[in-house]
């Protein structure tokens, strides 16, 4: 198994489940789901599983019975409680939780939208869920020149499903896919973090007290600064090169490569 889905949630949570599974839900409030997840009975049974993502927002999710790829390894960030899932019809939806049945509306195939999920065929059982954040947001691997990130990003979150034997651990907390911390999951040779010599990037002129300067810009938003600032002007939109990084002071010294103005 091995599929991508991209959504979009407003409410900031990823919902995996079995339609068939929450039928009896169909006529509840249509928020009967809000509040803490493991407090909800079918997450707490480890029949579904609902997960906080920490924001709104559009994200790519990989689904697989195997396991990380080397570039998912190099920053995976986080990994969320073990979360569980029971399959009853041969086929589960993956997407935003907006998307639970309620209020009248079920989660069948064809009330599914672009945008909103996907369902996916997969082995009737009893299942264990280890979610993965991949934090690769902030690696020059994934930006080109216009800072913009590159259309070979890896997922934003990894799903790996394994068949699960006896009872599910019941949650002590709710699950979620949060986290401030600095550090990676995995050691890695591989790994790089913020930019790079040669990387070109876009950003601004701007003017303080001391004169003109740039925009942070590029992953991890590092500063960069010109040594001469004679062949700009406040509020030039430039595109720069990277020649020597700084990465102790979040710094970058970079060369002009052109101005964007048009």
């Amino acid at each position: 198994m091995d599929e991508v889905i991209n959504f979009f949630t407003d409410t900031a949570t990823l919902a995996i489940f079995d339609c068939s599974l929450l039928s009896h839900r169909l006529n509840d409030d249509c928020d009967w789901w809000s509040g803490s997840f493991e407090n909800i009975e079918e997450v707490k049974k480890g029949d579904v599983s609902l997960i906080s993502l920490g924001a709104d927002g559009e994200y790519k999710v990989r689904v697989t019975d195997e396991k990380l790829s080397g570039e998912e390894r190099d920053y995976a960030k986080m990994v969320a409680v073990p979360l569980g899932l029971r399959v009853i019809s041969g086929k589960v939806f993956i997407g935003k939780g907006e998307c639970l049945p309620g209020e009248g509306l079920n989660c069948e195939e064809s009330d599914i939208h672009e945008g909103e999920g996907k369902h996916i065929l997969i082995d009737n059982g009893l299942y264990q869920l280890h979610i993965y954040l991949i934090d690769w947001f902030d690696s020059p691997k994934y930006w080109n020149s216009d800072y913009k990130t590159t259309d070979n990003t890896p997922s934003d979150f990894v799903v790996l499903l394994s068949k699960r034997e006896g009872d599910f651990k019941e949650l002590k907390k709710e699950p979620r896919l949060v986290s401030d911390d600095e550090e990676f999951l995995f050691d890695s040779s591989t790994r790089v973090v913020g930019p790079i010599e040669g990387m070109q990037l876009e950003t601004k002129v701007w003017k303080n007290k001391s004169g003109l300067t740039l925009k942070e810009c590029g992953p991890l938003d590092y500063k960069p600064y010109f040594d001469d600032y004679t062949n700009v002007q406040w509020k030039d939109r430039v595109t720069i090169r990277v020649i020597e990084v700084d990465h102790d002071e979040q710094k970058m010294r970079c060369e002009l490569v052109s101005k964007n103005n048009l």
